[in-house]
């Protein structure tokens, strides 16, 4: 197992990115978006705050077996957490076209074809 140093820093890392990646929604979508993107901020520093807190203390620390079972269940917690602020995040982006939803006055022109000599 990874120290706990190495742990919080992985979790101070990940929740910092997925904060980035809020703030860079929250300029692409309306007010209301963005007021969403950002209550969803305050969630990921609460989150990462709680999860800071859960490995600096495990439980019973005099049982190893424990320890190793409060570390399992803080990374499974951690990941699911994450999994769950992303879908959130998803939510929030607006849709782009795909190719295939566009029209044809949307489509780019075809090359022209020289004539042959």
């Amino acid at each position: 197992m990874a120290n706990i140093k190495d742990l919080k820093k992985e979790i101070r890392y990940l929740c910092e990115d997925i904060i980035t990646d809020a703030l860079e929604v929250a300029e692409m979508v309306d007010k209301k978006g963005k007021q969403k993107a950002l209550k969803l901020i305050n969630e990921i520093a609460v989150f990462h705050n709680e999860m800071v807190q859960r490995a600096n203390n495990p439980e019973n620390e005099k049982d190893p077996k424990q320890v190793k079972n409060h570390y399992a269940k803080l990374r499974k917690d951690f990941t699911a957490g994450l999994k769950k602020f992303y879908d959130k995040l998803y939510k929030l982006v607006p849709e782009t076209p795909t190719p295939a939803a566009k029209g044809k006055d949307d489509a780019e022109p075809e090359e022209e074809k020289q004539p042959s000599s």
